[in-house]
């Protein structure tokens, strides 16, 4: 019972990057069935880099956030929950891959080819039973190996989904900026992973609160130079424009 509630809470808290993008997954939905109705394959084509840049910028701020915080947030938690680190950094960044993938699923879902779904589905299924059963029980991996197989079997259909519409549309969710974004990511995450501030020990009814300063602080200064260094590298056009409205 333990093992399946840390796994639950570390699912969860992973799964908690891909909460800011469904709203925007939401009004994508009938854009690109509309220009896909009206063959309009280059509005096709912005709209799917769009939502990959704009859906990676927003993953990949809580995705730095959640992971750089994970043992803070842990503390806070019952000893026996620590488990779930890895756990939290496989999910969050198989959600995050899911954000670079912006509007894919919609443009596939929308198209003459949406009964691909259902092949893609079903492999998925079977997929994840035989690598969750070698994993978990085979392999003795526990949670981590249950994690990992959710992480492959996503992982590679997602990628099959990405060749999918670069073979049947000719269109990719890449721009010049994709890259640059994904090393900012990248760069922000192995630092403030490995740094923390010296906060004392301070418990307030035998609760510790020096992990909630630490994450509060934190948290603070990385949404700070994220934002700092997306707007003067003009990740995003979208982006910036938001951004000019409060610095204004």
């Amino acid at each position: 019972m333990v093992i399946a509630a840390y796994y639950t809470v570390a699912v969860f808290i992973g799964s908690f990057i891909e909460a800011p993008s469904r709203a925007m997954l939401n009004i994508l939905q009938p854009l690109t069935s509309k220009t896909l109705n009206e063959e309009d394959h280059i509005e096709v084509a912005s709209l799917y880099k769009k939502s990959s840049l704009n859906l990676l910028l927003i993953s990949g701020l809580f995705f730095v956030l959640i992971n750089a915080n994970i043992d803070q947030l842990f503390r806070l938690l019952p000893k026996e929950y620590s488990g779930g680190v890895l756990v939290v950094l496989m999910i969050s960044l198989l959600k995050l891959y899911n954000g670079f993938l912006g509007n894919n699923g919609a443009i596939i879902n929308n198209s003459k080819f949406y009964r691909i779904t259902l092949p893609i589905s079903l492999s998925m299924a079977i997929s994840v039973y035989f690598l969750n059963k070698l994993f978990y029980y085979e392999l003795d991996m526990g949670t981590n190996g249950l994690a990992l197989a959710t992480l492959i079997v996503i992982f590679t259909a997602n990628t099959f989904k990405l060749f999918f519409v670069k073979l049947k549309f000719s269109m990719t969710p890449f721009t010049n900026k994709s890259l640059l974004l994904i090393f900012i990511i990248a760069i922000l995450y192995l630092f403030f992973n490995s740094w923390d501030f010296q906060v004392d020990h301070i418990y307030v009814w035998d609760f510790p609160i020096h992990p909630i300063i630490n994450i509060f602080l934190k948290s603070i200064l990385i949404v700070a130079v994220f934002l700092f260094l997306t707007f003067k590298l003009h990740i995003s056009p979208e982006f910036d424009r938001l951004l000019k409205r409060y610095y204004k």
